[in-house]
């Protein structure tokens, strides 16, 4: 992304947490308060987007989102709810046992720490961003921050975070990398995940990778080339990607193992068929559920 200015990708996929939360069929997907926090912040950082697809959420309009959608990359706001919803019953899984810290790298405009800090006030959340985001976020929540919540400025490519201030590494620790890993070199990747290996002993990863086409191409599978000429011009293009079948071999190196790899066929099983949730779901991009080996 640009120096100095907050992610694009960031406040697209808070504007689709909205749009979703006014859809009958996928509005169960986010979430409880994603939608109303996710407003909140929009109204401060981007209310002309908002009032737009607030617009366009009515259901003589909401038309125009699906079909655009549908030409672009189908699903894809579907599979940004899904894969939140899973990071969210991990997350607080873990939390509610033996966990004491809440960690998301690169959170954006997310929700799940501000809500957890809120619904957990004794557990510790950190959030790290780069720094145009984490102000924009900082200066969005004014005076709303829960105390149990630091919002710490890191540009994750440039920077190590795993000393960073803030961060307790004596707390069993819930790790989230969401859609991070796709815009880092291998290196950067390699060394984010080395050091949530280095968290406290019991600590446990969430994160996200895209796994190429039968191209070998890094980008969601159904994507029509507008989606990588968008975010080439927004200079957050995707960099890396990981074949299903080498997760293991790729983590074993750097001290960590899978407990579960979620593709778009399982995300379906578990959070759309049992809510009658039908349509195309993206794929391209896989969760992996991760503890450290030592």
């Amino acid at each position: 992304m640009q120096p100095h200015r907050a992610s694009s990708t960031a406040r697209l996929i808070a504007l689709s947490t909205v749009f979703l939360s006014h859809q009958p069929r996928d509005r169960d997907l986010l979430p409880p308060e994603a939608a109303a926090l996710s407003e909140s912040l929009l109204t401060r950082t981007a209310p002309l987007a908002l009032r737009l697809i607030r617009a366009l959420s009515r259901p003589g309009a909401r038309g125009l989102v699906l079909g655009f959608e549908r030409l672009v990359l189908p699903g894809i706001q579907r599979h940004y709810a899904a894969r939140k919803r899973y990071i969210e019953d991990a997350a607080r899984a873990f939390l509610a046992g033996a966990g004491g810290q809440l960690l998301v790298i690169g959170a954006g405009l997310d929700t799940l720490a501000t809500r957890i800090a809120r619904d957990m006030p004794d557990i510790r959340c950190v959030e790290l961003d780069h720094p145009a985001t984490s102000a924009l976020k900082r200066d969005a929540m004014g005076g709303d921050v829960p105390a149990n919540l630091v919002l710490v400025p890191l540009d994750l490519g440039r920077s190590p975070w795993a000393e960073a201030e803030g961060i307790d590494p004596a707390l069993p620790t819930f790790v989230v990398l969401e859609g991070v890993t796709m815009y880092l070199t291998e290196q950067a990747v390699e060394e984010t995940l080395q050091g949530c290996a280095r968290m406290a002993p019991g600590s446990q990863l969430v994160w996200t990778f895209m796994h190429p086409d039968a191209r070998g191409h890094v980008r969601f599978h159904q994507a029509r080339a507008a989606v990588s000429a968008w975010l080439a011009s927004r200079r957050e293009p995707f960099t890396w990607g990981l074949a299903l079948g080498v997760v293991p071999e790729f983590l074993a190196p750097l001290g960590l193992e899978p407990q579960e790899i979620v593709t778009a066929t399982q995300l379906r099983a578990r959070y759309l068929d049992p809510r009658g949730i039908d349509g195309a779901l993206a794929q391209g991009e896989a969760l992996c559920l991760t503890r450290t080996t030592e």
